[in-house]
């Protein structure tokens, strides 16, 4: 029998604080090895739009909802 694993994780569209007056919106989830993830965050800097990578411990998540997946 498979031992199945799951992971939370916080979904896309989910509003994250980057700095005290900047949130951005998560925009796409890496799972790598061993089930690390890293979240790419997008926000809007005056009028320029930037997206980069953060690992879960960069990020204050503003909305509580989680969602759970499973691999085998």
């Amino acid at each position: 029998m498979k031992k199945t694993e799951s992971i939370e994780l916080n979904p896309i569209g989910s509003k994250v604080k980057l700095e005290d007056d900047v949130i951005g919106t998560v925009v796409g989830i890496n799972i790598s090895h061993n089930n690390s993830v890293s979240y790419q965050v997008g926000w809007w800097n005056g009028r320029s739009y930037s997206k980069d990578n953060f690992l879960p411990h960069q990020l204050v998540v503003t909305t509580d909802e989680k969602t759970r997946i499973g691999f085998v």
